[in-house]
């Protein structure tokens, strides 16, 4: 009885376990199909699965089977890349041997005391463990699922993760696929525990692999984060020490003049007269408004603007901005500008290439609004755009900088198109 409780291991049981922890890890994800074609996606695998699982089918077989089941449905159910596919079939396909063999330890302990007979009540212990088991590791993605939202998984990181789940499976199963070894022979039931525990230890590894790579991922974000604000920080002291030079030459301009009305040359005087113009048209693109971090800042990027021929207007009463750090004003403001600037430099027309920046305040908040000309559609993903460029990787770290900065003051970030014009919103309570 021992012997033959051990070997017989329903298929069936497995089968479930795994079409159930496809859906599990599937609830949270962006889904490519509709609500009714995920019903019958699902209700497909599950008819395939229950068909081809018998207990009588060549092991290696059902298990090449049901892997190539599993990516299919998260493949076609989720919205995702190959990579991913790959990274979340191989959370599921662990997650459900370790729920369908911890499931059939308890049954088996079960029906050797005599509490229940093999047959249908073995089902309801497999619906118990895999409600206790996935309703545990849901919750564990849950909490992790927002600062994992926008990494990317490479092709590195979804090897390691299947290296470390194939490793586990084999050791775990090789009691099953040779049932005629000594160590079978020994263990007798203890196999099962075995088992069990075996798959339990390539579970709490692939998490452990998936945190370590969640941190990686956020520490390298943090510096690309870091470097952006150094970046823009360090643009704005470099055009406020040229900003300083440029004073002295302004008001250095009526001295000049005299010394210009003095010259006999006329192609010489041209020449001076040239050379003064356009020195104050640069100088007119300085913008005033009541903060002189953001003058400084909004003077630089006007400057840029007026070199592609982007009109920027400004209407800004920052008053109220001294309680905001200076890195997080150029984090804020110099990253909205610089990517409606990129923008403004696809548009082909000089008449459209319009950037807007309005900062006031209302009912004790401060408000940022920066608005763009753009008549391309913007797909967006969670609230963020969705760049086109082919190393989206290295990129969207502008506007999590921005993102940031707004949230540590207890701010809020809105991205939005309307019609053909992108904005970006930002709302700060005032301290």
């Amino acid at each position: 009885m021992q012997t033959m409780m051990v070997d017989y291991f329903p298929r069936a049981h497995t089968a479930i376990a795994e079409w159930l922890a496809c859906i599990m890890f599937m609830l949270p994800m962006k889904k490519r199909l509709k609500n009714w074609q995920l019903g019958l996606l699902y209700a497909g695998v599950l008819a395939v699965f229950l068909v081809t699982n018998q207990d009588q089918a060549p092991f290696l077989l059902i298990i090449l089977l049901d892997i190539l089941y599993m990516m299919v449905m998260i493949g076609a159910g989720g919205k995702l890349s190959w990579t991913e596919t790959g990274y979340y079939w191989a959370y599921a396909f662990i997650t459900s041997e370790f729920t369908a063999s911890l499931e059939w330890q308890i049954n088996y302990y079960l029906i050797a005391a005599g509490v229940i007979s093999p047959g249908w009540q073995t089902y309801i212990g497999l619906l118990v463990v895999c409600a206790l088991v996935y309703g545990l590791v849901f919750w564990i993605n849950q909490r992790k699922m927002r600062s994992r939202e926008h990494m990317l998984v490479n092709s590195r990181e979804m090897l390691s993760a299947m290296m470390i789940v194939v490793a586990a499976y084999l050791i775990s199963n090789f009691n099953f696929a040779f049932r005629d070894n000594v160590f079978t022979q020994l263990l007798g039931a203890g196999v099962l525990y075995s088992r069990t525990l075996v798959d339990f230890g390539g579970m709490v590894m692939l998490f452990a692999h998936d945190e370590s790579r969640r941190e990686m991922n956020l520490r390298l974000e943090l510096e690309a984060m870091e470097n952006l604000l150094n970046r823009q920080y360090e643009q704005y002291r470099q055009f406020e020490r040229n900003n300083r030079t440029l004073h002295r030459i302004y008001h250095d301009l009526k001295h000049q003049l005299a010394f210009i009305r003095t010259e006999q040359n006329e192609d010489k005087r041209e020449s001076y007269l040239s050379e003064l113009v356009q020195a104050i048209h640069v100088y007119e693109a300085e913008v005033n408004t009541g903060s002189s971090v953001l003058d400084t800042l909004l003077t630089s990027k006007n400057i840029v603007c007026k070199e592609n021929h982007i009109t920027m207007t400004c209407f800004a009463d920052a008053h109220d901005l001294g309680f905001m750090d200076a890195m997080d004003v150029c984090a804020i403001f110099g990253n909205a500008i610089d990517n409606a600037i990129e923008c403004e430099q696809k548009n082909g027309d000089p008449e459209t290439r319009l950037i807007k920046v309005n900062v006031y305040t209302q009912n004790r908040f401060l408000l940022i609004r920066v608005e763009n000309y753009c008549e391309e559609p913007v797909n967006f993903d969670s609230g963020l755009p969705v760049t086109t460029k082919t190393d989206s990787q290295m990129h969207g770290y502008g506007v999590k900088s921005m993102k940031r900065a707004i949230e540590k003051y207890g701010g809020h970030l809105n991205l939005e198109q309307e019609d053909t014009w992108f904005r970006i919103t930002a709302l700060i309570p005032l301290p």
